[in-house]
């Protein structure tokens, strides 16, 4: 991890949240994307966090990686935007594969 921030009063804590919570918001606008729930050490979070971006950006061009939670537990939310012009149907065909190879990466771990 590069660069962490903590929150230091209950108005940034509530501003953090805000910005996690328009993630998850933003995402379900766009309509169907894979989300996943990976956890790993804490020490491991780097390599999932690099190794799932490189298997996205490899395995499945044009997909939209985010990653974002609580890593002082070692648990990333790893969701994956489709590309826009997939119907649902071809978005979570894909996706099934994207979720499948993602979990691969964090057991790995």
């Amino acid at each position: 991890v590069a660069e962490a921030l903590l929150a230091d009063s209950d108005g940034h804590a509530k501003a953090f949240w805000a910005i996690r919570e328009g993630l998850v918001e933003g995402q379900a606008k766009r309509g169907y994307h894979v989300r996943t729930d990976l956890s790993v050490r804490i020490s491991d979070i780097p390599a999932l966090v690099d190794q799932a971006r490189h298997f996205v950006a490899l395995e499945h061009p044009g997909w939209l990686p985010q990653a974002y939670g609580h890593a002082g537990d070692g648990n990333i939310h790893f969701n994956v935007l489709p590309p826009e012009g997939l119907t649902v149907v071809e978005a979570r065909n894909r996706g099934a594969d994207i979720t499948a190879g993602l979990y691969r990466i964090a057991n790995s771990l």
